[in-house]
């Protein structure tokens, strides 16, 4: 596994977080990565929850507006046998970790400058 990929199992098509394939449609994944590198965001290591999967999550919180940080995560993603989802305040770290850049660099692009929502706090 090379350095930098998030540990959790990811489904057949390569998605770590799967229930979020029709975000894909709207936000393609290359967009977050060049949003992450352009930020200076690029995990060295090995990690559960990489700034890829959490910049995900925020840009999900932003759509389930209703719902506390560690239930998106479960919304987004299909548990598997024996895995347990993180804890709050494990999602809260990764999210403080990702900083506030990676979503404010989404805002020139038309229709995305709801920043509001993704500088959310952790809930």
């Amino acid at each position: 596994m090379p350095q930098g990929q998030c540990t959790l199992p990811a489904d057949d098509a390569g998605r770590i977080l799967d229930r979020l394939a029709g975000l894909e449609q709207v936000i393609r994944p290359a967009d977050i990565q060049q949003a992450l590198t352009a930020t200076g965001r690029v995990n060295s290591r090995l990690c559960t929850l990489t700034h890829e999967v959490m910049l995900w999550v925020v840009l999900a919180m932003g759509l389930l507006t209703d719902l506390p940080i560690r239930q998106v995560f479960k919304h987004a993603r299909r548990l598997r046998q024996g895995e347990e989802s993180p804890h709050r305040s494990s999602l809260c770290v990764a999210r403080r970790r990702c900083g506030t850049c990676s979503p404010k660099s989404f805002a020139p692009w038309p229709g995305r400058r709801r920043r509001g929502r993704f500088t959310a706090a952790c809930g």
